[in-house]
């Protein structure tokens, strides 16, 4: 059972927005019968009978004389629910045919009022609960010493093998200011929690728990938040996908593997999905130590320019891509060939690595990976 305590604040707007609709008085009364909220200051905090009345017969109740149950005055009071429970009473001040017509058109919109802000009381909550879990599980030292008792505590299955997503949100000039508020809606969409599917934003960056059994779906539902996220909130989305949990695979394993896929592929796209389990030389070049970096860097570069290795890097990648090609190479640079063999010569020459020998060419490739990584 859901258990609702109508607090004040909220009880005071509910009648204030009334009031500015029928133009009459109106009160709430909590289950005890007394005044927390009024268009009338003085009557905060009294005592009112009549809606003590209504809690106990569960009815409508017409007051015809002010005094004529202790606290009252003429008018109408109504039982106020929330699934199925009785929460409180409404009340409208005035003469008895005056106000009985707004009887059940007030008592419906406070209903619905009430509803609204205990769904959105709901979702905040549900959210600092994601963020809660997934702080433990990804970035506590005790994670999985206690895993049992959060389940239980938020009735989410952290036993049950998970695979961790993390995205990035990559926001265009047109982009609106509240994309992350908009884009926890896009989660709720497809990844519900009622199959045990947990996520939080974190400046920009989407973190997200998914069970094993939606696994299936995990890929259409990634593709579908992509498209509505570049059609409706101009923001692109990239994800990097970890292995699936195991004994030998904690969630934080998960998460850096999520993460340094998510690092490698950013360096080449800023949308799609990408999986950890996909990656080669990003396995290495991404674990490589920033001194090492430096060192290799500086051994092969030594003698390029910064605008000179960006056109490189553009030139050896098409290079590769069509298999040393000089003619299709040409071809899609937009150049001549012999432009091209020039620039291919005078590489070797700074470098002392001729992109034409094999060996070379691999030396080359790894040194303009790695150049993107710095």
């Amino acid at each position: 059972m859901i258990l609702v305590e109508i607090s004040s604040t909220l009880a005071q707007v509910i009648v204030t927005d009334m009031k500015k609709i029928i133009n009459q008085e109106l009160n709430f009364m909590d289950t005890d019968g007394v005044v927390i909220a009024s268009t009338d200051p003085n009557r905060i905090n009294t005592y009112h009978e009549g809606a003590k009345k209504v809690i106990s017969t569960k009815e409508d109740l017409i007051i015809e004389d002010t005094g004529q149950f202790k606290g009252t005055k003429e008018g109408i009071n109504l039982p106020i629910y929330f699934e199925n429970k009785l929460i409180g009473v409404i009340g409208i001040t005035g003469e008895k045919n005056e106000v009985v017509k707004y009887g059940q058109i007030i008592k419906k919109m406070t209903e619905i009022l009430i509803k609204e802000a205990w769904v959105k009381d709901f979702i905040i909550q549900l959210r600092e609960n994601y963020r809660t879990i997934i702080d433990y599980l990804l970035f506590s030292s005790d994670h999985e010493e206690g895993r049992s008792s959060f389940s239980n505590m938020f009735d989410i299955n952290l036993l049950s093998p998970k695979i961790v997503v993390v995205g990035n949100m990559i926001k265009r000039e047109e982009s609106p200011p509240n994309v992350t508020e908009r884009m926890n809606i896009i989660l709720d969409k497809y990844f519900p929690s009622k199959q045990q599917n947990i996520y939080t934003i974190k400046n920009d960056e989407i973190i997200m728990i998914i069970d094993h059994t939606f696994v299936n779906d995990l890929e259409f539902n990634l593709h579908s938040m992509l498209k509505e996220a570049a059609e409706n909130l101009s923001t692109d989305l990239l994800f990097g996908i970890g292995l699936t949990t195991s004994p030998t695979i904690s969630h934080q394993a998960s998460y850096e593997m999520a993460k340094k896929t998510l690092n490698w592929v950013r360096l080449f796209s800023n949308n799609g999905i990408y999986y950890f389990n996909n990656l080669d030389l990003g396995l290495i070049l991404n674990s490589t130590a920033s001194y090492d970096k430096t060192f290799f860097l500086k051994k092969v570069f030594s003698n390029l320019s910064d605008a000179e290795i960006n056109d490189y890097s553009n030139i050896l990648r098409v290079y590769g891509e069509n298999n040393g090609s000089i003619t299709k190479c040409a071809d899609d640079l937009f150049i001549h060939k012999n432009t091209l063999q020039y620039k291919l010569n005078k590489l070797d020459k700074l470098t002392g690595y001729n992109p034409r020998n094999m060996d070379d060419y691999v030396i080359l490739k790894i040194a303009f990976l790695l150049y993107k990584t710095i």
